[in-house]
């Protein structure tokens, strides 16, 4: 069957298969959004909030495991977010040890209460540091499990922290071709 420019072969496909083209479309315009998106760091920072829904969509886009489901992330187990914090860190091709040693990026290794508290310390201070913001998340409330919504405010910011792609700069020597061809 010919539709405009377009042969289509068999038109009997399964609903997953559309959800699946669905999910393929709506990755593709995701990654040409984030290489597209040249907002300024600031602004990207100020659109976070706490909203669990906004939480799931902004890491959904990014990474596929650990799927974030709206049951993890009203009261995320600390698993749950070491999981995501490395997956954020590797799909975005961010050095995660600026912020954590070999030994705390396996979760085997961040099981008890001492360490996981020092995991987020340190999670957040780098966070405050690069940003010269404070978040208010306190690391004893995250490993409890309470106050989800800033632990969602927090992935936000870590996600569009590492996620942020400066604005092309143009370079000097197309400053300099500029100037030598205004001068013809």
């Amino acid at each position: 069957k010919k539709v405009g420019s377009k042969t289509i072969v068999n038109a009997s496909v399964s609903k997953n298969d559309h959800e699946a083209t669905a999910e393929n479309e709506t990755n593709h315009e995701v990654d040409q959004n984030r290489e597209s998106d040249h907002r300024p760091l600031s602004t990207k920072i100020d659109a976070c909030n706490k909203d669990l829904t906004q939480t799931k969509l902004m890491i959904s886009r990014l990474v596929a495991k650990p799927k974030c489901s709206d049951k993890l992330l009203s009261k995320p187990p600390f698993r749950f977010i070491h999981d995501l914090i490395m997956a954020i860190g590797h799909e975005a091709h961010f050095d995660l040890g600026r912020i954590f040693s070999e030994d705390e990026m396996e979760s085997s290794n961040v099981k008890e209460k001492q360490a996981k508290l020092q995991f987020l310390e340190k999670l957040i201070k780098f966070l405050e540091s690069e940003l010269s913001m404070s978040i208010n998340v306190k690391p004893i409330k995250i490993v409890s499990g309470q106050e989800p919504e800033l632990t969602c405010y927090m992935l936000q910011i870590f996600t569009v922290l590492v996620t942020h792609k400066p604005s092309p700069r143009p370079s000097a020597s197309a400053d300099q071709e500029e100037g030598s061809s205004s001068k013809v």
